[in-house]
């Protein structure tokens, strides 16, 4: 997971399966 506008969905991505890499 890469480290999003906002450190929340970094860390729902982390939890996750890493969905929102290419969000950045």
């Amino acid at each position: 997971s890469t480290i999003h506008r906002d450190g929340k969905e970094n860390l729902l991505a982390s939890k996750s399966s890493d969905t929102i890499e290419a969000t950045t």
